[in-house]
């Protein structure tokens, strides 16, 4: 049996908060209905703003890391907002020997590293290719209100070179940053 109650304003007792429902409740918001935060929010959390980037030049890598081309500034809103990271690196190959290779992956926010990944390029041919390419998935907490930039970086090991954007049907290369309240 459904009920209804219809009121213009709902108050707790004093001293005490409102609760709506118990524990394995749900409550419905129907389509249409909008809900007005008049008061200071708490615990929600938010995305401010998202910046992206796509980059399809090729680029070669040595061992030593070297910038993809795959780079994003954001100014964040406040010192304690956290910064994700998503990036993916399209058409990566490795040069022409028959040794397995591994990259590393690396996010720099303003130069210097924060984060790295190593990933395995197998050699099933003379050339390893794979055209899905790379993702990286980082959170940070810049600490600033200033403009960060974030560079992806790649480097080669156990062989002499790597590629991103090798081939013109892997797609670009990307990052994209969320700001989180």
């Amino acid at each position: 049996m459904a009920s209804e109650v219809k009121a213009n304003k709902i108050s707790p007792a004093t001293g005490t908060a409102l609760q709506i429902g118990d524990s394995g409740d749900t409550v419905t918001i129907p389509s249409g209905a909008t809900i007005t935060n008049s008061g200071t929010q708490t615990g929600f959390g938010k995305i401010l703003q998202v910046v992206h980037a796509n980059y399809a030049t090729e680029v070669t890598t040595g061992a030593s890391a070297v910038s993809t081309g795959v780079t994003a500034t954001i100014t964040p809103a406040s010192a304690s907002n956290k910064i994700i990271v998503f990036a993916t690196i399209n058409g990566v190959q490795k040069d022409n020997t028959n040794a397995n290779g591994r990259i590393t992956l690396q996010v720099d926010r303003d130069g210097s590293l924060v984060h790295n990944v190593q990933a395995n390029l197998w050699n099933y041919t003379a050339q390893t290719f794979r055209n899905g390419g790379f993702s990286i998935l980082y959170v940070d907490s810049p600490s600033s209100t200033s403009a960060v930039v974030y560079t992806i970086k790649l480097a080669a090991a156990d062989v002499l070179a790597c590629y991103v954007n090798k081939d013109s049907n892997s797609g670009a290369s990307y990052i994209t940053l969320m700001e989180i309240e």
